[in-house]
């Protein structure tokens, strides 16, 4: 998903930093997702998509399964990546 998001580690922390605050307001406040996921849902799931495989293509699996449970928490996000990177964190 390099098209909506470079994947380097600073373009991928943009989009959801795990340890932001969740506020949208700041530049750089890591919550790209949020914004992008007003206007284009599919987009933002797909590019989160893409963030969780960064992570754990790059040793940081924990931090996937962090991502994945803060998007559900805070988004209830549904999407089957990040579902699927919970439910077997959870597992």
């Amino acid at each position: 998903m390099p098209s909506a998001i470079g994947m380097t580690a600073r373009h991928v922390v943009s989009f959801w930093n795990t340890t932001a605050t969740g506020s949208t307001t700041n530049k750089g406040a890591g919550r790209g997702y949020l914004a992008m996921r007003r206007t284009a849902l599919p987009l933002a799931d797909a590019a989160l998509r893409a963030c969780l495989e960064f992570h754990r293509s790059n040793g940081g699996r924990l931090t996937a399964a962090l991502l994945a449970e803060q998007v559900w928490q805070q988004t209830r996000c549904l999407d089957p990546g990040v579902t699927e990177v919970r439910a077997s964190t959870i597992a």
